[in-house]
């Protein structure tokens, strides 16, 4: 492996000299079990120092883990320079590992500190240009290797060669907001994995102008998850390749959205009235605008099974929202889970729920939080649901009242 970039990583700790870096990988060159198998826990017993460890998961590959933690070092530049050194010569050097856990800068989206180490995803000096990874989890560190370090004791370690990666199933970002370089390297990395990604999840915690425009051509994709941070109210993740997805795709099953606009809410319902694969949706709702449309598309969709409304409680429905919910309930033939934090109902509204349930016929699982419901209206759900045939599974918390009449 060259380190070109690093005159002095041939020098980065003494007891790098206990691990062989350059020796090639045995499941390449042998076409059998890699000898890193054998001895990635003496490995572990030097690379922990760097808090980098490896570990067996599928039999034969190897998962790498980097996740620097809270704690002071003795020496920053040389931690850093060590664990770009070892990550990177792991990576290049060992096909056999397949799962990768990294917690770094990125290059692309965070000014570079001084001094910076680049932790490498492919050989820089020689073919091939690529390597195949099952798993790829990036989570983006802001204060660069090692959080408690003061900022004139840190050093920056960058991710390099992202979009190198193919063959990928999974993959994790955690980013504070992409930059228009990240967001190309990242539609790069989805382009050529679109044939073989079956699982994405992107946490951008402050959504900014910059948005992902291969998420729509994820055709072998069955979990989608879109997240930022739930106390923004006017910048939430993009949609649009994901509706877009939803509107084609044969693959997706599974779809969250943390949190969401009403007009972001009322996309992904018109899906529904047609979408025929999805199965279990998450939605992180924070407005009581477009709820009708969702359980309107709920009451004509044959096929969604599963349904999660989390931050509900905030939600102050409508009388024609409540009916689209009672409606839905009561004729709606595929939902067999339906989880919600209790919003809340207009007065006289609930008993129109309770009487919906009890003629449902397909629920199997109701878990709702019910502290702005009176206890007499808990009280009549509960016994609306004793003749529904299917419901299983029944949890009610946060039940306001005495504890009688609990």
């Amino acid at each position: 492996m060259s380190h070109g970039d690093d005159p002095d990583a041939s020098s980065v700790i003494p007891w790098t000299a206990q691990l062989d870096l350059d020796r090639p990988c045995g499941a390449v060159s042998s076409g059998e079990t890699c000898w890193l198998l054998s001895d990635f826990p003496a490995w572990n017993s030097v690379i922990h120092a760097l808090d980098i460890d490896l570990e067996e998961t599928v039999p034969g590959t190897l998962r790498l883990r980097f996740l620097p933690k809270a704690q002071e070092k003795g020496d920053y530049v040389t931690a850093a320079r060590g664990a770009s050194v070892v990550v990177s010569s792991l990576l290049c050097h060992h096909l056999c590992i397949q799962e990768v856990y990294l917690r770094c800068a990125i290059s692309a989206n965070t000014p570079p500190a001084q001094p910076s180490f680049p932790i490498y995803m492919r050989r820089q000096s020689s073919s091939p240009a690529s390597r195949s990874l099952r798993l790829l989890r990036v989570t983006e560190s802001p204060c660069l290797v090692y959080k408690c370090a003061a900022a004139t004791a840190s050093a920056h370690l960058d991710l390099r060669d992202m979009d190198a990666v193919i063959g990928l199933e999974t993959l994790y970002i955690n980013i504070g907001r992409f930059s228009q370089s990240f967001a190309s390297e990242i539609d790069a990395l989805l382009e050529r994995n679109r044939n073989t990604l079956r699982s994405l999840e992107i946490f951008e915690a402050r959504p900014g102008l910059y948005k992902l425009r291969m998420v729509q051509d994820l055709t072998a994709c069955k979990f989608l998850a879109l997240k930022s941070l739930g106390n923004i109210d006017t910048v939430m993740p993009d949609v649009e390749g994901m509706v877009s997805l939803l509107r084609g795709s044969t693959a997706l099953k599974d779809v969250t959205v943390e949190p969401m606009l009403p007009r972001q809410l009322l996309l992904i319902a018109k899906t529904l009235e047609t979408n025929c694969c999805l199965t279990k949706l998450s939605l992180h709702v924070m407005s009581p605008y477009s709820i009708e449309e969702l359980f309107g598309a709920l009451e004509v969709n044959k096929h969604l099974k599963e349904l999660y409304l989390c931050s509900f409680i905030s939600v102050n429905l409508t009388s024609n929202a409540a009916r689209a919910v009672a409606s839905a309930l009561e004729n709606n033939n595929s939902l067999q889970t339906l989880c919600m934090k209790g919003p809340y109902f207009p007065d006289g509204e609930m008993g129109q729920w309770s009487k919906a349930l009890s003629k449902n016929c397909t629920l199997e699982l109701l878990r709702m939080r019910c502290y702005y419901f009176p206890v007499s209206e808990v009280s009549a759900l509960c016994k609306a649901l004793r003749v529904n045939k299917t419901l299983k599974t029944l949890k009610l918390w946060e039940v306001r009242g005495s504890e009688e009449e609990r």
